[in-house]
């Protein structure tokens, strides 16, 4: 969306229940090479709640590692929902996280399974790919 590339978008995760047994060694590597330069647009915060030790520990040295220092500055891992209240504002989060919006995970998936079979989804993956 153009108003995302003008005004920036707000990254917010929860990593409630992520161990190292029901996570892929892969996919933070495939994030960062997503977040790192693909994206044409700001990242205001890029906000991770509940981040287990072994992924604060890589995820700490990834951002000191290979971040712009902007984006080193906008990282923040949070702890609690009181602590993310103070940097993104409720009316733009779902109601599990103390926030305001619904949202129907039933038919989000039903439609990326059309979108899937149209051929009109593509991936992350698929849009970080170097040709």
């Amino acid at each position: 969306r153009e108003e995302a590339q003008i005004h920036g978008v707000t990254i917010f995760h929860d990593l409630s229940g992520l161990g190292r047994n029901n996570v892929h060694p892969g996919i933070p590597k495939l994030l960062l090479k997503g977040i790192l330069g693909h994206f044409p647009l700001r990242i205001n915060g890029f906000y991770l709640l509940n981040a287990p030790w072994f992924f604060r520990t890589f995820v700490s040295t990834a951002v000191m590692t290979f971040f712009p220092k902007k984006l080193k500055q906008r990282t923040h891992f949070i702890d609690s929902l009181d602590d993310l209240h103070k940097y993104i504002n409720k009316e733009k989060l779902l109601k599990e996280h103390g926030g305001e919006l619904d949202f129907d995970t039933k038919a989000w998936v039903e439609n990326q399974c059309e979108r899937e079979r149209n051929g009109t989804r593509e991936t992350l993956h698929e849009c970080i790919k170097t040709k």
